[in-house]
């Protein structure tokens, strides 16, 4: 501490001080306001320092002002409110008090404080700290603030508060070049240095994004390239993409890739995955394959392979495969040789070329004849099984159409028919049915056409037809029967005698 003297008579206002600062070497234009009381105008007034100290480069404003001796100024005339200021020099003992100190005690309900600004010090009206200045009106609303941190931390004046910090508010930084908390740039929550040095942003805002660079720190609607936005951070800050990573979304998260890297699956790599992407050079990405690939090569719509239901046909993926294909293993093969189509298997025709040696399909096969019971058509190109009206055919020309008949199995032929039986009027002939002798009255005949078993219109004795039976025999139902014994002939019955 070190003090103030003055030696005002009672009867002056408004003169009072006391130092709650210390003095630091050596103090200049110290000024201090006089204010005359309105009860008696004195001729003339005192003021002193400490002993310790000395006066100089005196000045006063309205006022005449003298030097009486090195610590004491005499003031003339004082008819009005003015001000004086002077140099305190002599302070050999900075941050503590000399031992002559003296505290001025009040005359009036003013206080004043004296107070070390840089190289100045200021005689005014005492305001309520940390303010060093204030409102005349409210000592609280302060205009300046101690910059003396022996004094107080709360050096840096807000403006628009009216108040001293020792840390500035919200979108505001301190400058420390004029002791003031000074508005950061609208779109900072927080800066430093300067108002565009963000270090902060409002998250809430169309700028949310804190990008630093080069230490200075901007806030920013979205993050540059080859930055993402770290929202696991409080301010959400810009941060550096790993590489080969050119745009990302975290630090193991890539959405694009430098050059020379292929994008696949989040991730940058130097060659793609063989099989199920193409490498695309123009975009840094691994193309996947056509949704009709399982598999491609040299473009995406190249399929080498195909999902399950499809086949592979010419570097394309088909459910059904054209003629003369047919899906084998997963792909489009063409058919047999002898095939025109082919189904389910390449070896399994459903039409022939008629064209080729074999034109006939029998049982998904191309034959060049047809077996057995089966006739070539050439209208429809197959073998057609021959009519079941013709069972026992060898071989047919149509379905109603036999050639010849398995005659080891009793069937007979006629007319380009089998039959098992021998129709009647005709008998077998090493698998031929021949006519009997018609001219001889044979109905049906066996082995021979005059081997009579049956007559037309005559009657059977023996093999022969006969149109009288010999004597001993009657013709019953067309067949000569031998008379009873003691008949020599008999008639219409056997028993019947006509003669003995």
């Amino acid at each position: 501490m070190s003090s103030l003297q003055d030696s005002v008579p009672s009867s002056f206002a408004s003169l009072s001080g006391q130092f709650s600062s210390r003095i630091y070497g050596e103090a200049t234009n110290l000024q201090i306001t006089v204010t005359p009381s309105s009860r008696m105008v004195p001729s003339y007034m005192l003021v002193t320092v400490a002993s310790s100290f000395t006066i100089s480069t005196l000045s006063c404003t309205s006022w005449s002002c003298t030097t009486m001796s090195s610590n004491v100024i005499k003031i003339n005339s004082i008819t009005s409110t003015a001000q004086i200021s002077f140099t305190i020099t002599g302070i050999t003992a900075p941050k503590s008090a000399p031992s002559d100190y003296t505290t001025v005690s009040s005359y009036d309900s003013g206080n004043y404080l004296i107070d070390q600004n840089t190289n100045t010090i200021i005689f005014s009206i005492l305001c309520t700290m940390p303010c060093r200045t204030c409102s005349a009106s409210n000592s609280s609303s302060c205009v300046t603030c101690y910059t003396d941190t022996s004094i107080t931390t709360s050096i840096y004046l807000y403006s628009t508060t009216t108040q001293c910090y020792s840390t500035c508010p919200s979108y505001t930084y301190p400058d420390s070049s004029i002791y003031k908390c000074v508005d950061c740039n609208s779109i900072c929550l927080t800066c430093t240095g300067t108002s565009t040095n963000c270090t902060s942003c409002l998250s809430n805002s169309t700028y949310p994004y804190l990008f630093i660079n080069s230490s200075v720190g901007t806030c920013r609607s979205q993050c540059p390239t080859y930055y993402y936005p770290d929202t696991s951070q409080n301010p959400i800050i810009c941060v550096l993409c790993l590489s080969p990573c050119s745009t990302c979304t975290s630090s193991s998260q890539c959405t694009s890739c430098l050059s020379g890297w292929y994008f696949y699956n989040n991730t940058c790599s130097t060659n793609c995955p063989s099989g199920t992407t193409i490498p695309n050079n123009s975009t840094n990405t691994c193309d996947a394959c056509s949704v009709q690939c399982a598999m491609c090569s040299v473009t995406v719509s190249t399929c080498i392979g195909c999902s399950s239901g499809a086949a592979l046909y010419n570097g394309t993926c088909v459910t059904v495969c054209p003629t003369p294909y047919v899906i084998h293993n997963g792909a489009c093969v063409t058919c047999s040789t002898n095939c025109l189509t082919c189904s389910l298997t390449y070896s399994n025709c459903t039409s022939c070329s008629t064209s080729s040696s074999f034109p006939y399909l029998y049982n998904n096969t191309c034959l060049a004849n047809c077996p057995e019971l089966y006739y070539s058509s050439i209208t429809s190109g197959q073998c057609i099984l021959c009519s079941t009206l013709n069972m026992g055919c060898d071989n047919c020309t149509s379905t109603s159409t036999c050639g010849t008949c398995n005659w080891n199995q009793g069937y007979v032929f006629l007319s380009n028919r089998c039959f098992l039986t021998t129709p009647v009027g005709y008998y077998n002939s090493s698998g031929y049915a021949l006519p009997c002798d018609s001219t001889r009255d044979c109905s049906t005949c066996l082995n021979l056409a005059q081997n009579c078993t049956a007559c037309i219109s005559l009657n059977l004795e023996g093999n022969l037809c006969v149109s009288q039976c010999r004597a001993g025999f009657v013709g019953i139902n067309q067949i000569c029967v031998a008379c009873t014994s003691n008949c020599k002939t008999c008639s219409n019955l056997q028993s019947n005698c006509t003669s003995c």
